[in-house]
């Protein structure tokens, strides 16, 4: 009798693992949501999961918990435009939010010793969708000797020397709020995963070296967007698009075709 017992609980068990794991695969599948340049809109037929809708059924009660649901969508945020060169500008509660006083005094010490910062990468992508980046990335045309050698004279502690031959030093600004802050660079070899980097004074340069044009923007503090390869415009437009040539983009970093679908 409990031999027969302990067999109709484990099936009940495999049934109901067997349902997480399809709801899960259907979670997953609607939440890579892309466009890989589809043709003409009368040749483009929606991609089917293997699977099939029809097996994802929630249990009894479940109610809405179980529904897949998209990722949610951010407008991008509409940027001033300022000079006489159509110079765009980005004044946002998410970009304000961001100038904590550790990173104005991080900023005066670049403005102090002649060197620029910007905000680099996802976080400028992220504040022109509206969202509120979970960490900032910057860069600068300081070099990481020229960082050290300037945060010393400030009295301002780095650590995790290990990044440094990449370009990258970290900062700790008050004892309360640690910064990475990232020469610009080129990279001269690559084996696909790590890059040997050469240093360089060129925004645009560097820019070029990134994954996709919406992640290659930079942001001036005093909000200026840098946009050099349409990022914008495709952020706009809902294009996701490599930097270049995309073979290239991917031989440099094979990480890369996964933050495309991403």
């Amino acid at each position: 009798m409990q031999i027969a017992r302990r067999i109709v609980q484990g099936n009940l068990l495999w049934k109901f693992r067997t349902q997480d794991l399809v709801i899960s695969e259907a979670r997953l599948f609607t939440s890579f949501q892309f466009t890989l340049c589809p043709p003409a809109e009368s040749a483009y037929k929606p991609y089917t999961p293997r699977w099939g809708r029809s097996r994802v059924t929630p249990p009894p009660g479940a109610g809405n918990k179980f529904r897949p649901r998209g990722p949610r969508v951010y407008a991008p945020v509409r940027l001033k435009q300022s000079g006489p060169n159509g110079t765009m500008v980005l004044d946002s509660p998410e970009f304000r939010s961001c100038f904590t006083p550790e990173l104005k005094s991080l900023a005066a010490i670049f403005t102090k010793h002649g060197y620029e910062l910007r905000i680099a990468g996802g976080a400028v992508r992220d504040m022109l969708m509206g969202k509120k980046p979970h960490d900032i990335d910057f860069a600068t045309n300081a070099t990481p000797d020229q960082m050290k050698a300037m945060f010393a004279q400030e009295r301002v502690r780095t650590f995790n020397e290990k990044g440094e031959k990449h370009g990258t030093v970290c900062a700790r600004v008050g004892d309360k709020e640690n910064f990475e802050i990232t020469t610009l660079r080129i990279d001269v070899a690559t084996d696909g995963r790590h890059a040997e980097v050469q240093f360089t004074e060129d925004w645009k340069v560097d820019a070029n070296r990134r994954d996709l044009t919406v992640n290659s923007m930079f942001l001036g503090l005093d909000g200026t967007l840098y946009d050099y390869f349409n990022g914008y415009e495709d952020l706009k437009n809902g294009v996701c698009a490599f930097v270049g040539d995309p073979e290239s983009r991917i031989q440099e970093d094979y990480l890369r075709i996964l933050r495309y679908f991403r």
